[in-house]
């Protein structure tokens, strides 16, 4: 994935080297309300300077900066700094975002990227017994998923990878279970039944991984989210 590799470094460089191009394509009204209506069949209520402040955060005229880049890059969050504004800021991105990466285009990819995201979500969620974090994530997903959306389509003719992933795939998945196991045996919240319990549910959210992930993209995809957002010591 030569490509691939040169968005992912492109990205790297320091929020003071981006030069982000203005949007023009939404109006300067700073009172009128919007409502955007997204893929996930959500509705969001924002301004149209709000909108246009994402939009403007995160274009330039070649490439999309990933969310969490734009966000911190920003300068004047405004009414997005806070953990809620953040959640809404992503769910921008992503509105934004995918009407440049194509609706209707991407809708199934679109689709088993959010499912492999949310089941990760939902697997460390359930491993550290919840917490705020996994909340605001269901809604910062959306932008990670748009992002990953940007970067197959930049790169899906170039893919170097053909071989068979189905050996890494059960790597992976088994690696999960041995961390399911391996998480229970100190969980101290649960016993007996109820443990028995938790580790079937666990267990569950990994099989639907493993049905999810079919090729060696979302296998990537997978392993990457994984490791950028969910390590606990």
């Amino acid at each position: 994935m030569k490509h691939l590799l040169y968005i992912f470094l492109f990205i790297a460089v320091s929020c003071k080297d981006q030069t982000p191009i203005k949007s023009n394509s939404l109006p300067e009204d700073k009172t009128k309300d919007t409502i955007i209506y997204t893929s996930w069949s959500d509705t969001i209520t924002t301004t149209t300077a709000e909108l246009k402040k994402v939009s403007d955060n995160f274009s330039t005229s070649t490439i999309a900066i990933n969310p969490d880049q734009a966000y911190y890059c920003d300068d004047n969050l405004g009414s997005f700094n806070s953990e809620v504004g953040k959640d809404q800021y992503y769910i921008l991105y992503a509105h934004l975002l995918q009407k440049r990466n194509g609706i209707e285009k991407y809708d199934d990819l679109r689709t088993k990227l959010t499912d492999i995201y949310q089941n990760i979500n939902s697997l460390f969620g359930d491993l550290q017994h919840g917490g705020t974090y996994f909340g605001h994530q269901n809604s910062r997903i959306f932008g990670y998923v748009e992002y990953s959306i940007y970067l197959y389509s930049r790169s899906k003719d170039n893919f170097e990878k053909n071989y068979n992933i189905e050996k890494q795939k059960q790597i992976y998945i088994a690696s999960l279970r041995q961390l399911i196991d391996d998480e229970l045996s100190i969980d101290t919240n649960t016993f007996g039944e109820e443990k028995a319990k938790r580790r079937k549910k666990l267990n569950q959210t990994v099989d639907s991984l493993e049905k999810l992930i079919s090729d060696i993209f979302y296998l990537r995809r997978a392993q990457q989210f994984q490791s950028e957002y969910y390590q606990y010591y």
